[in-house]
């Protein structure tokens, strides 16, 4: 018998081959995994990872659903699994929320997902932009699109999506420094790619 928790994770991207777990490499995944089998707190399928990220991508908060023993999950609060797994995570990792979750959740199969893209971490992006310039650019991404030339595409995957919502993230100075995308799949690569194409327009590449 399990309880189901949802897990919110940051990581630096410089520090992992990626989120998803991979052999003979560290990945978010298995420092995760050898983490809970650290604490023995490890069981068949006990772990799911929401998003997927690539090697590089530094993330300020992924979600994990993680079950724990129940007799772990009766004694411990909350604060004592951050502390725990933190304790047994890489430098790099962090987790910064434990919440008591429904049996049923699942992380993999959400009704929508949102990522906030910060812009401002792409080398070439310029000091100044023009907000009209990446508002119109985002408005070109909402809605029913093929996005075969915006995402490396894997053999059968159907490259057509829906995005929600694409707004420019503004600072409080007005400034751009990154952007907010909403869908209820990506496809690899779909957003950084995007991201490269809004620092394109901003450095008039």
């Amino acid at each position: 018998m399990s309880d189901r928790f949802l897990v919110a994770i940051g990581y630096h991207g410089s520090s992992f081959h990626g989120s998803q777990i991979q052999k003979d490499v560290g990945t978010v995944e298995g420092s995760l995994r050898q983490a809970l089998k650290r604490l023995t707190w490890w069981s068949d399928r006990c772990l799911e990872m929401s998003s997927r990220t690539d090697a590089g991508v530094s993330v300020r908060m992924n979600l994990a659903r993680i079950d724990l023993p129940k007799p772990v999950s009766e004694k411990a609060d909350e604060q004592s699994i951050i502390r725990a797994l933190n304790d047994n995570l890489p430098v790099g990792a962090t987790v910064i929320s434990a919440n008591r979750a429904p049996a049923d959740s699942k992380v993999r199969y959400a009704e929508s997902r949102r990522y906030l893209y910060r812009l401002e971490a792409i080398e070439e992006w310029p000091s100044e932009s023009d907000p009209e310039a990446i508002s119109d650019a985002c408005s070109l991404i909402e809605g029913v699109n093929d996005f075969t030339n915006l995402s490396r595409m894997d053999h059968g995957v159907d490259p057509v999506r829906t995005v929600d919502s694409c707004v420019p993230w503004m600072s409080e100075d007005g400034r751009v420094i990154g952007f907010s995308i909403q869908a209820k799949s990506f496809i690899w690569n779909q957003v950084r790619r995007i991201a490269s194409a809004f620092s394109g327009i901003a450095s008039g590449r």
